[in-house]
């Protein structure tokens, strides 16, 4: 059973920004090797367990397929979890989920990278990722389920990263999950995570491309940054019910950078697409 599916991925996601807001200046990054590495971290166990609670094994349908799109693209080289991303020429890059039935193109400036994957590796040695703030927040990655947790984009320009806070954007699969939407917002409501000064901003009902409805979940909640700084977390997230299952896309950032960060989120959310709506 995985109904209450997404309320864990959340708390998972949050645990790992947490990780990230503690960061200590000074620190380097070290590349992982390509096996799987076991942090050895009660919050990264915790995110473990999380994402263990509801993984799922199916494989990659033989059919899959996705809606089309007007820039046309290599022929994407399709993960063991059923994902694929396609650089563009205009710097962004194309995220396609054939279990999900989804895709979406993500703007240039972030960078996107799916667990285990060859990208992963690759970001520990990108020049706009020496910075002590990605050490613990890739490092802690490498223990969630890519079935589940499918892909993580990090706004990677300089000047958007603010006291040591990197805007995180994840997108999560709950498949099979057979709740309606107003199901999955009634669960969300009553398990938000107990964090300090928690707030429900909102909680919508919105139409979405090809004749779909979604749902709009925004909070807020306190945070420190590990040192002497404390501030407001910003969360929203994005829900869809698709044949498939319930596919939520959430954003993670200062409550002080919402403003900065809200135009790339909403271009996200509007170029996402469905093959099985």
């Amino acid at each position: 059973m995985n109904q209450k599916y997404l309320h864990h991925s959340m708390s998972a996601v949050v645990i790992l920004l947490a990780i990230v807001a503690c960061v200590l200046p000074g620190q380097t990054a070290q590349s992982p090797a390509k096996t799987p590495i076991n942090i050895n971290t009660a919050v990264a166990g915790t995110a473990q367990a999380a994402a263990t609670q509801t993984a799922l094994a199916n494989p990659l349908p033989a059919t899959a397929t996705v809606a089309s799109t007007d820039t046309p693209s290599p022929t994407p080289k399709v993960s063991s979890s059923g994902t694929a991303l396609v650089n563009l020429a205009d710097g962004s890059t194309q995220f396609i989920d054939y279990m999900a039935g989804m895709q979406m193109v993500f703007p240039a400036g972030w960078l996107t990278i799916r667990v285990g994957e060859d990208e992963y590796y690759a970001a520990w040695g990108k020049p706009e990722t020496q910075n002590p703030v990605f050490v613990d927040l890739f490092a802690s990655m490498q223990t969630l389920d890519p079935k589940v947790f499918r892909m993580h984009a990090m706004d990677v320009r300089s000047d958007h990263i603010i006291n040591n806070d990197v805007t995180v954007v994840n997108v999560v699969f709950s498949q099979s999950d057979i709740r309606t939407l107003k199901e999955v917002q009634a669960d969300e409501k009553q398990n938000h995570p107990r964090y300090k000064n928690y707030k429900l901003l909102s909680s919508k009902f919105f139409d979405a491309p090809q004749g779909m409805q979604a749902l709009n979940m925004e909070a807020q909640w306190q945070t420190s940054n590990g040192a002497s700084q404390t501030g407001m977390s910003y969360y929203r997230r994005v829900i869809y019910k698709v044949s498939t299952g319930v596919i939520a896309v959430d954003l993670n950032v200062l409550l002080d950078k919402k403003d900065l960060t809200t135009p790339d989120f909403d271009q996200l959310i509007n170029s996402i697409t469905f093959s099985n709506p």
